[in-house]
């Protein structure tokens, strides 16, 4: 029945409208049964003006269905507009990949939300493996290896937890095993001098290695051992 078909309509519409549900209208089966509708009420409509009338009704249905599909659309697109704002304030891309998933329950088959999780994934998945390997780099003692795949991941996704304080981090560690290696060029040169006996040259060095670490335990120990 016609009549009853645009009686229902604006019944649904009124609803949906009132209580801000989803209407998730570009579902395959609800683009059918809207399609099915439409064909229906013009095809009424175009028969009952052939015959020199058209019914109030029918004309407030096929009204009603035309807004039903204006307010469909509207809700999901504010809809998607909220979700999207939602993920975009999310650091935690795993945390983002699970409200996309959320969103497609929500909305099976909705070509934004399915587009935005395949991206999402794609870039969790770089971002993992550009950490991994930082990491991989840190624990080899290739920290200038693991600092720049921290920076990358700057440039990639700066919203990544932690991000700055990883690479201050590392650049400290770095700085401290740069020290390290320095003093340990210092200790093996002075070794070298007291082995062949050139105590004065020793001290010498001692000397200098002490201006750039004062107050250091080992220094201290093998100028007393060159000065004997």
């Amino acid at each position: 029945d016609p009549e009853a078909l645009a009686n229902r309509i604006s019944e649904d519409v009124s609803h949906a409208a009132t209580k801000n549900i989803d209407i998730p209208i570009r579902t395959p089966v609800n683009i059918l049964s809207i399609a099915g509708g439409v064909g229906m009420l013009v095809w009424t409509a175009w028969a009952s003006l052939a015959g020199g009338a058209l019914s109030p009704l029918l004309a407030g249905g096929i009204a009603a269905l035309l807004t039903g599909v204006m307010v469909g659309y509207g809700l999901l697109s504010a809809r998607i507009a909220e979700i999207d704002r939602q993920v975009e304030a999310e650091p935690d891309l795993d945390k983002r990949v699970n409200l996309l998933k959320e969103a497609l329950d929500r909305f099976p088959g909705e070509a934004h939300f399915e587009q935005a999780l395949r991206i999402m994934r794609e870039k969790r998945d770089l971002v993992n493996s550009i950490v991994a390997k930082a990491r991989l780099h840190e624990e080899r003692g290739q920290l200038n290896d693991a600092i720049g795949q921290w920076e990358i991941l700057r440039t990639i996704y700066s919203q990544y937890p932690g991000l700055s304080f990883e690479i201050d981090r590392v650049q400290k560690r770095r700085e401290q095993q740069a020290r390290s290696e320095a003093k340990t060029r210092w200790v093996e040169q002075v070794d070298r001098h007291m082995e062949t006996r050139d105590y004065p040259r020793a001290l010498e060095l001692l000397q200098q290695a002490q201006r750039e670490f004062p107050d250091d335990a080992e220094l201290a120990e093998l100028e007393k051992s060159a000065q004997q």
